[in-house]
């Protein structure tokens, strides 16, 4: 927008940074200066819109600045994980308006746009990727089978840091060139498995599907409030997975098991590896009681990694 409209204010910001920033302000009582940030704008970008949900405070605060950018004939763009009026926990009066606009699908990329996307993402980040080397990137994340452009991006970053840790001789004027054992190496540890030849993604609701059918735990329970010892490892189980086999932020996994913040959910993952470490056995009666954890987090990877 700025190449068409020099000058013009944009603001990108995303839903959890959003609500941080409101949450902020109010403790530090500059509310006055949030809203100032978002005075006067060409155009506003808000990602994971979704990650608001149950925050009336912030939906309320949200509403306001939306009426005063579109009474200023401002552009707004909004991205979530589902259509506006089936977020759950979500103000009506949002959803209307998010839904008078227009509201569009987007797909995962094919495999010609995803290998555009590679070059492009690749050059912004300083790398050279030829088109051999970005076709085993789509093809190694999973393209055609779920993937999205975070997976793309998540690939290069860890390919970039491989390059630049291994092979000192690959940045060439001050730009990297990967070579396919480069991309091997980062995507394989991208899964937390050095040795594997493959690092598809997989995605979130394949691991929750899994660990919920392995331990018989329901999708209403896992998403509830019980505590019940099979439920709570569920979930503990879930997020680290999603950790090592996923892109998937924290905000991303608290909202998929129905988590209401996602502080609670880093503080489970530390929980969870503090346990692997301690070489302990299952006790959470289920039917796996007795066998050592790190088992059975084996056993749930291969599976998932299987279906």
């Amino acid at each position: 927008m700025r190449q068409l409209r020099p000058g013009a204010k944009v603001r990108y910001t995303t839903g959890e940074a959003f609500t941080n920033g409101f949450v902020k302000a109010i403790r530090n009582r500059t509310v006055d200066a949030f809203q100032k940030k978002y005075r006067n704008l060409d155009l506003l970008c808000i990602d994971d819109i979704h990650l608001m949900a149950g925050k009336q405070a912030t939906q309320h605060e949200l509403l306001q600045i939306f009426n005063m950018l579109s009474l200023g004939g401002a552009r707004i763009i909004l991205a979530s994980d589902a259509h506006p009026r089936t977020i759950a926990r979500f103000d009506q009066s949002l959803s209307s308006r998010f839904s008078a606009g227009l509201v569009v699908r987007v797909d995962e990329p094919d495999m010609d746009l995803a290998h555009r996307l590679v070059h492009v993402v690749a050059h912004k980040r300083g790398m050279i990727v030829d088109d051999a080397c970005a076709r085993v990137i789509c093809d190694r994340i999973g393209i055609g089978r779920g993937a999205s452009v975070r997976d793309i991006e998540g690939a290069l970053v860890q390919i970039q840091a491989v390059a630049q840790l291994l092979d000192r001789e690959s940045c060439q004027g001050g730009m990297i060139s990967p070579t396919a054992g480069h991309i091997r190496k980062a995507l394989a540890l991208r899964c937390g498995d050095e040795t594997s030849a493959s690092s598809a993604p997989l995605s979130l609701d394949l691991i929750i599907r899994t660990v919920c059918d392995e331990l018989s735990v329901s999708i209403c329970d896992l998403k509830g409030k019980g505590r019940r010892k099979k439920v709570v490892l569920a979930r503990e189980l879930i997020i680290h997975l999603a950790r090592q086999l996923t892109s998937k932020s924290f905000p991303e996994i608290a909202h998929a098991i129905g988590r209401p913040n996602h502080s609670t959910v880093i503080t489970a993952a530390k929980r969870f590896k503090d346990r692997l470490g301690a070489q302990i056995s299952v006790e959470a009666d289920c039917p796996f009681d007795g066998l050592p954890l790190c088992e059975l987090t084996q056993r749930l990877t291969r599976n998932v990694q299987q279906a």
